[in-house]
């Protein structure tokens, strides 16, 4: 399929009352799988809700062009859609997107030259619109950096940094088929340690490896990722560099005692510079592990929401995780809120 004009993409935030949730959601799988199979021009539509009892749902909707859209806004089971719909939807609320890129194939999508493409899609006033717009349930949002172009990342630092509702940004493990140690990306850190910035750091598969996989490739990513930080010296360069590291730190408190035996000792200590979130699905044991490991002052909250556990993430399991390790009042509180608040400032 060619696009030759931008697709209409458009997010729904639909309310019902609970006990019609059975028949919402029956005649929007029908609407939605018969109009995927039926009209090419429905590029995908996507369905969900951000509560226990599904009243709060959203729907994101993508077609081709205006006219391919009439062809489904005219289709029988849209029409008959819309019939169940008036009377159930109790509120509705509408939001255009502008897609700035559109990805049909499944290979990595990666820019080498045109630089500024990648600068373009990072754009984060967009993002800091919806965090304020949403105050009641986004916090902050984090920046996207566009790595093959570190002045352009650069400068998305400041904007980050002057923006009231963004704070700090996301890197991955590996960038441009290169190590985040790699020198190339020195003055990101150089820069977020400046600005005092934290960094959140999250695995991608190395696509070197022929056997990448969800259960532990990501976990040997972060901790493959940390120790050739470590080794870089990026915190000796970068004293007070924050880099918040997911997994709960991954393979690395269960291994440090090859790190204490193998690493000479300042490099050993360095590890503990981290910091790390609750994110392992649960497993109080390990968590204790972490704590124990990086400090208790370093360990924050976190779910991987919405992932995991769908559809709005596994934050009832880790919360009942760190329940079951029955900390103080004290120290339950510096992981739920005061350590983030300390990460911040």
């Amino acid at each position: 399929m060619k696009l030759i004009n931008a697709p209409i993409m458009r997010i729904f935030h639909l309310n019902i009352n609970a006990p019609n949730r059975t028949a919402f959601v029956n005649e929007g799988k029908h609407n939605m799988m018969t109009s995927i199979k039926n009209e090419p021009g429905t590029l995908f539509m996507l369905a969900g809700h951000d509560d226990k009892l599904g009243e709060s749902n959203y729907v994101i909707e993508c077609y081709q062009d205006e006219e391919h859209y009439q062809i489904h806004a005219n289709s029988p089971q849209f029409k008959h859609y819309g019939q169940v719909a008036k009377k159930i939807i109790t509120g509705t609320k509408m939001i255009n997107l502008k897609p700035e890129l559109v990805k049909t194939s499944t290979t990595i999508f990666r820019v080498f030259e045109d630089q500024d493409i990648n600068a373009t899609l990072t754009k984060i006033k967009e993002l800091a619109e919806i965090v304020k717009e949403h105050a009641d349930k986004f916090e902050v949002g984090l920046g996207m950096l566009a790595m093959n172009n570190i002045p352009a990342s650069l400068h998305i630092l400041d904007k980050v940094k002057a923006d009231p509702n963004l704070l700090g940004a996301q890197i991955f493990t590996r960038h441009l088929g290169k190590s985040i140690a790699d020198p190339e990306f020195d003055p990101i850190f150089k820069k977020a340690a400046k600005l005092n910035l934290p960094l959140w750091l999250h695995p991608v598969f190395d696509q070197r490896k022929p056997d990448n996989n969800l259960v532990f490739s990501w976990e040997y990513e972060l901790s493959q990722a940390m120790l050739q930080l470590v080794q870089s010296n990026i915190f000796k360069k970068y004293p007070h560099l924050k880099i918040l590291v997911h997994h709960a730190g991954a393979m690395v408190p269960f291994f440090s005692g090859r790190i204490d035996h193998i690493l000479d000792a300042e490099h050993a200590a360095m590890f503990k510079k981290f910091y790390v979130d609750t994110a392992i699905l649960g497993n109080s044991p390990a968590l204790q592990l972490a704590i124990d490991y990086y400090d208790i002052d370093h360990v924050l909250f976190g779910t991987d929401a919405p992932f995991a556990v769908m559809l709005a993430g596994a934050n009832a399991i880790i919360v009942e995780a760190i329940d079951d390790l029955h900390l103080s009042n004290k120290d339950s509180q510096k992981i739920f809120s005061e350590n983030y608040q300390q990460l911040v400032n």
